[in-house]
């Protein structure tokens, strides 16, 4: 059998002085369980895909910077992990001014009323262009921060013990 090298998790205790740690190698998965007294007792390996606990995402945009008359893309690499499958999914921008808006997908423009993107969603992995935006000369300079979060189904998602994903975000 080859060996596995892979970034080990620190050791956690699973009780009477045993303590186990994961290692994660390219969908592998390395559960070593040690005993304080005897050293390693047991290694098993586990193919597959690793999915962390919560959902994971990432925002993009299709440039560094923008201009009047520029497109803007805003792209997500989204991965679903194992907490819950339908949730509530929300994207904001915050402007220059420190006002936040969030995206109406039924208006396809942004709002100050704090609504989903998608409420009661299934989340899948997914990877794509979410929103273009033709930029006009209205857009006034300054940093602009996109924000995207998914959260238990009708909870706030201004309160950080309801997401279900990290805190994506994007800047330009």
């Amino acid at each position: 059998m080859a060996s596995i090298k892979a970034t080990e998790e620190p050791d956690k205790n699973v009780g009477q002085g045993q303590f186990a740690y994961i290692s994660r190698d390219g969908g592998k998965i390395v559960y070593t369980r040690r005993d304080m007294d005897a050293g390693v007792v047991g290694i098993v390996f586990a193919q597959g895909t690793i999915r962390d606990s919560k959902h994971s995402m990432g925002l993009r945009l299709n440039k560094e910077s923008f201009q009047p008359g520029d497109i803007l893309d805003l792209s997500i690499d989204l991965r679903a992990g194992d907490t819950d499958s339908v949730v509530d999914a929300y994207l904001a921008l915050l402007l220059p001014s420190g006002i936040p808006f969030f995206w109406r997908p039924d208006r396809q423009s942004f709002s100050r009323q704090i609504q989903p993107v998608c409420s009661a969603c299934t989340v899948a992995d997914y990877s794509g262009v979410i929103i273009t935006i033709p930029l006009d000369a209205s857009i006034l300079p300054g940093p602009y921060t996109f924000y995207a979060v998914l959260t238990k189904q009708g909870s706030d998602p201004l309160v950080q013990d309801n997401w279900l994903s990290n805190l994506a975000q994007a800047s330009l």
